[in-house]
């Protein structure tokens, strides 16, 4: 059985009314996960791919993305593109939290935190 975004939220979700800061930064780093990957999916299925600028994709597989998103093709309908943008920027600030949560160890955290990880991925979610 594989899972897909959704199931990758729920537990983000349940790890974020947990009681360990442990959870918290897990539930932090599975909401990005699931975002990503949804934005993966729905990305790849635009008509036209985001640019990728001057560098043209030499910041890896997740940072690539998030370019692309926040820099839409201009073939895209204005409601699509306002969308990708807004997904983009929303999944470049769930990725700088999970790096925290990941790498900072001394970074104090709190269940407030990975709750607010979770909205913002719901948000995304919820997007289309």
């Amino acid at each position: 059985m594989s899972v897909n975004p959704t199931d990758l939220l729920n537990l983000a979700d349940r790890l974020s009314h947990e009681t360990h800061e442990s959870d918290w930064r897990g539930s932090i780093s599975r909401a990005y996960y699931a975002s990503y990957h949804f934005c993966k999916s729905w990305h790849n299925n635009l008509p036209q791919p985001g640019s990728l600028g001057r560098g043209g994709g030499t910041g890896g597989l997740h940072a690539d993305l998030i370019q692309q998103m926040t820099n839409p093709s201009n073939s895209l309908t204005n409601e699509v593109w306002k969308l990708s943008k807004s997904m983009g920027f929303m999944l470049k600030d769930l990725r700088n939290r999970r790096t925290d949560a990941d790498y900072n160890l001394q970074i104090h955290y709190q269940q407030k935190e990975a709750g607010a990880a979770v909205n913002i991925a719901q948000k995304i979610l919820a997007k289309t």
